[in-house]
């Protein structure tokens, strides 16, 4: 990407609703926000795809991605998608936000508790058996597309978990091109 997402920073989006915050994360093709409601005060996660300079393909794909999302975005394992943003240079997912994901959990405080295993480990199966149950197939399961809901209250001892990024994700079963 040759954009500096800084420039981003206390950009208020959606009719002036969201006011982008910090930066949570980036990857290739895009760049994450925590963003909070100019009214409620409510802090949601949005993820800014940015459309300059994309062909046709790569912004076909763009779309694909919140296609995926809003097929199985009811999955109580999978982040919520509010809503959608489209502005002239930027696609915008407004998601639920979670304070962390499992990468971070993991790096902090080491190895975690079988049990607290077993439930991640049950929670990400059940939510990929409903993307498969749907045709959509993930492709990019790792601890940093694993979000952890209010880790506070929870202190890692009984952690709910929301599998993220749809950006890899395919209809195909088996993919032959990586």
């Amino acid at each position: 990407m040759d954009f500096d997402p800084t420039l981003k920073l206390s950009t208020v989006i959606d009719q002036g609703r969201l006011r982008l915050l910090s930066i949570l994360g980036s990857g290739s093709f895009a760049i994450v926000y925590l963003a909070e409601d100019t009214e409620t005060r409510k802090r949601y996660a949005v993820k800014c795809l940015y459309k300059e300079g994309l062909t046709k393909e790569q912004l076909s794909l763009q779309r694909q991605e919140i296609d995926f999302m809003q097929t199985v975005g009811r999955h109580p394992s999978i982040a919520q998608m509010i809503r959608t943003i489209d502005d002239v240079d930027c696609l915008y997912l407004v998601l639920e936000y979670c304070a962390t994901d499992l990468y971070e959990v993991i790096s902090d405080f080491g190895p975690l508790d079988p049990a607290v295993v077993k439930s991640i480990f049950e929670q990400l199966a059940s939510a990929l058996l409903y993307c498969h149950s749907r045709g959509i197939y993930h492709r990019d399961i790792k601890p940093e597309n694993v979000l952890v809901v209010d880790p506070v209250r929870n202190h890692y001892d009984d952690m709910s978990v929301r599998l993220t990024d749809f950006g890899l994700a395919a209809t195909e079963k088996y993919q032959t091109d990586i």
